[in-house]
């Protein structure tokens, strides 16, 4: 299936440049209405092509695409399609999500993880967020159920965006050798997306930044429920 993954980007770039090239020779000698048309319909197909194969596909391409569609480089048709990927993102079913809390918490997940069911309550590139009650163990070691929120990476997500990080490098090197008005900063965007994306996939990362601001918020007499710091 990752080969697969290959196969359908280098697809994208070539379905794109080969569109941009022909419409490059059919604008020759043609009036500046009729030259802004066709790029217009050029345009908004790549831009509809792009979308559709990358939110098909997850994952890093999709945060690339959200980097992206804040570009002021970029053509408008294709901000207003890739600005679509900023939505919520396709979740996983919940018997999936149950595989997942097995194999991480072991057969007994359910005594200390109850999830309610039902759809979650939010799903992005790489993981997604479901109510539940948790079993908190208080001071004096008293056991209190409290209602929380349980957030699960999706599965396999790791792996595919590691190979999405490589692949997009070379694609930023070809974007902008191809097209350097339109993605001179692509390889920097891929670059910083990168580190981030990586630090997002460790949520031990994320509980120390929610103790911490738990803290913080406890010295200003804030009242905030304790973090359940087992790795879903």
């Amino acid at each position: 299936p990752f080969v697969l993954r290959y196969y359908r980007i280098v697809w994208l770039c070539a379905v794109v440049s080969w569109r941009v090239g022909c419409a490059s020779l059919a604008v020759r000698g043609r009036s500046a209405a009729a030259a802004d048309a066709l790029w217009e319909m050029t345009h908004r197909v790549n831009a509809r092509f792009v979308y559709d194969t990358v939110a098909s596909l997850g994952g890093f391409w999709v945060k690339l695409a959200q980097a992206t569609s804040i570009s002021s480089a970029l053509p408008e048709v294709y901000k207003l399609e890739l600005a679509q990927l900023q939505d919520a993102m396709p979740a996983d079913d919940l018997p999936s999500v149950h595989r997942l809390l097995e194999a991480e918490l072991g057969p007994e997940w359910r005594s200390s993880v109850k999830l309610y069911d039902g759809p979650p309550l939010g799903s992005a590139t790489i993981a997604q967020v479901h109510r539940a009650r948790l079993r908190v163990v208080r001071e004096g070691g008293r056991v209190e159920e409290v209602e929380g929120v349980v957030k699960v990476q999706h599965r396999h997500v790791e792996r595919s965006l590691l190979i999405d990080i490589g692949a997009s490098q070379i694609v930023a090197l070809l974007a902008s050798f191809a097209f350097p008005h339109l993605f001179q900063d692509m390889r920097v965007v891929v670059k910083d997306l990168s580190v981030l994306t990586r630090a997002e996939l460790d949520f031990r990362i994320e509980a120390q930044s929610q103790a911490t601001a738990r803290e913080l918020l406890a010295a200003a007499d804030a009242s905030v429920e304790a973090l359940c710091e087992e790795e879903c």
